[in-house]
């Protein structure tokens, strides 16, 4: 048992080899922390090297590529040295749902409370995305699984997101809701998850493939190679226009139909 400091630095004492600072693996010879994708030093609150995950418009913790959980320990973590997602899906989630409000019912006052509701269904399929990336990062599974198992946990939460949101509402939740929402809940996030995990995803094909076949990873790492660092940061703002625009498609595409539900219940 050891207490930390905000940043990981020990309480007291000197830091050990094993499991430490929110169950990462510390290296008592160089007191860094190993978060999978990176070495963090807790001594100065930011990690050795870049966030793998590009900056993006709009998000001004995103530009400090070495800072640790938005340097906010206190509220954040970072499960893989990676960008805190459970932050942004529920920022994403939150602005998703205000915006389909409007686009279905224009004239409408915003319903907060289901905004709430959507911001957390947003961070906590964030938080799960994250935690299956981190997984196929470490290789216990690939990342066409992690993709698998995000979308199947998406529709579950996005089911009990609808419920939640009905009982919040002061309304008695509905099946057909629930299967909606899990249906498009799940379609988007396996739909986000591929194009997220485009290129792991074919590199893993690429070094799964026998050797002499089309497929194979020696008949294609010359091209790979050449045009990775031209095409990241084109589909990397790509990937993020598309993903958020099918949300806000998704998500008004749900309120027509539980719009729908509500109709014919009152038939």
């Amino acid at each position: 048992m050891f207490d930390y400091k905000p940043y990981g630095s020990p309480a007291l004492g000197s830091p050990s080899d094993g499991p430490g600072y929110t169950a990462h693996v510390s290296d008592r010879d160089t007191a860094l922390v190993y978060m999978q994708a990176r070495y963090y030093d807790p001594a100065s609150g930011k990690f050795l090297s870049v966030d793998p995950i590009a900056p993006e418009a709009g998000n001004s913790f995103s530009f400090n590529r070495y800072a640790y959980a938005n340097n906010n320990p206190y509220k954040f973590v970072d499960p893989d040295g990676r960008f805190v997602q459970l932050f942004l899906g529920g920022l994403i989630g939150a602005a998703v749902e205000i915006a389909a409000q409007k686009i279905t019912n224009p004239n409408a006052s915003i319903n907060w409370t289901s905004v709430g509701v959507s911001a957390a269904v947003g961070a906590a399929t964030g938080g799960v995305a994250s935690v299956a990336r981190a997984a196929a990062v470490r290789g216990a599974i690939t990342f066409s699984q992690a993709v698998t198992r995000t979308a199947v946990a998406n529709a579950a939460i996005s089911a009990a997101g609808s419920a939640t949101d009905s009982a919040a509402n002061g309304e008695k939740p509905s099946a057909g809701k629930m299967v909606v929402a899990a249906v498009i809940g799940g379609t988007l996030g396996y739909g986000a998850g591929r194009i997220a995990n485009a290129e792991a995803i074919t590199l893993q094909k690429m070094a799964a493939a026998p050797v002499t076949s089309p497929q194979a990873i020696g008949a294609h790492i010359a091209a790979t190679t050449q045009s990775a660092s031209v095409t990241t940061a084109t589909q990397s703002a790509a990937a993020v226009v598309a993903e958020n625009g099918a949300n806000v498609a998704g998500a008004v595409a749900q309120k027509e139909v539980e719009g729908r539900i509500d109709r014919n219940n009152q038939l």
